[in-house]
């Protein structure tokens, strides 16, 4: 079964898309949080932590590029 596209169709496509961005956004910062506790604890050096900062916010970049492209 086809269902049309109108504007109620749009919405629930962009509220489905804002949720899996905001899930994915909500898990870079837990990721943060549990990257700058071992920073803290000694256990992550600190070059080790400004690589996986940088992958990390590549990646919330991306995430950002796409959610708005797929606003449009």
């Amino acid at each position: 079964m086809h269902f049309p596209e109108g504007n109620g169709y749009k919405q629930v496509r962009q509220y489905k898309n804002e949720r899996e961005c905001n899930a994915v956004i909500q898990q870079s910062r837990e990721e943060k949080i549990a990257r700058m506790e071992r920073l803290v604890d000694g256990v992550l050096p600190a070059h080790e932590f400004r690589l996986e900062e940088w992958l990390a916010l590549q990646l919330e970049f991306e995430v950002h590029v796409v959610h708005h492209c797929l606003q449009r």
